[in-house]
């Protein structure tokens, strides 16, 4: 399927860089899910259905038209006071469920946990989406289910949540009642979003001129500069604690994306992993655990 859109865009290309560019746009704004599972990954997806089946699941309206699939978990009885929310971001052309392995480790822990479809992916209404929309997302998330504490993303999923904040100084004024002491983990997320694009580019061949054009279009759009939408602006802003998980071998989001966010000093813990590529990490039960550790204040 790709190598046929490859061939197409390329000869709009060598006619018109700006219509090829126009459509290489609708295209990244079009989350096409990945319908090929091995056994391995088809046992954990299901595994992964159960759990959101003990949910408490719910459609908010996020516009006239649009709903996000939500699904909620009351954290287990703990001694002392809660830990808050913790809410779990998917990355692209992922769902929910890709999150799953989280929820009960948190909820034992204290957590409320709330996850949830990103616009027009799994089954959130809405065919095309992009950064801006899926940030309003995340927003409209943490402003029904505040106080919370921990954001944790997955590759796309941990754009989205720097894109929600990264207005103002510190949050958007109307968010900043709906965070408490805010710790933020990404795992295996890109930190440039100049790096995203010129990947995409690459995968469909783009010429230099409608690479250009695609990415003036998608900076139109969200109302960024690419160039300037990077983790370490949104996230040294924010200035709230950041663990950062990455595989050595993954083959989505390069490792040195992860390595990038080291720049943020001591703002930021690194865990660099191996043999775990960019799907099975979130499975892995020392990256569950790395990350469950880190969003709990009292395992410091």
């Amino acid at each position: 399927m790709l190598a046929q859109v490859r061939a197409v865009l390329q000869g709009i290309d060598r006619v018109s860089p700006t219509l090829a560019g126009t459509l290489a746009l609708q295209l990244f704004c079009y989350p096409l899910p990945n319908r090929r599972l091995a056994p391995d990954r088809q046992t954990l997806v299901s595994r992964a259905g159960d759990v959101l089946a003990r949910g408490q699941r719910a459609d908010y309206r996020i516009d006239h038209r649009h709903t996000l699939r939500v699904y909620r978990f009351d954290g287990l009885p703990i001694d002392g006071e809660s830990p808050g929310t913790a809410v779990l971001v998917h990355g692209w052309t992922g769902a929910a469920f890709n999150l799953a392995a989280f929820v009960e480790p948190l909820r034992a822990r204290g957590f409320d946990v709330v996850c949830f479809d990103l616009p027009a992916h799994g089954d959130s209404s809405g065919r095309m989406t992009d950064a801006r929309r899926c940030a309003q997302a995340v927003r409209r998330v943490i402003r029904a289910h505040g106080p919370v504490s921990a954001l944790i993303g997955h590759s796309f999923g941990g754009a989205a949540i720097s894109f929600a904040l990264r207005e103002g100084d510190l949050f958007p004024p109307q968010l900043a009642p709906h965070l408490r002491d805010l710790r933020v983990a990404l795992i295996a997320s890109p930190n440039q979003l100049s790096y995203v694009t010129a990947q995409f580019a690459g995968q469909l061949g783009l010429s230099a001129a409608a690479q250009r054009v695609y990415e003036a279009r998608l900076s139109a759009r969200n109302h960024i500069s690419i160039a300037d939408a990077a983790g370490n602006i949104s996230y040294g802003r924010a200035g709230r604690p950041l663990l950062v998980v990455h595989c050595r071998d993954d083959k989505e989001i390069a490792f040195s994306q992860g390595e990038n966010f080291t720049q943020l000093g001591d703002l930021v813990t690194f865990h660099p992993v191996s043999g775990l590529g960019h799907r099975r990490i979130l499975y892995a039960p020392e990256v569950i655990e790395r990350v469950v550790d880190f969003v709990d204040p009292k395992a410091d």
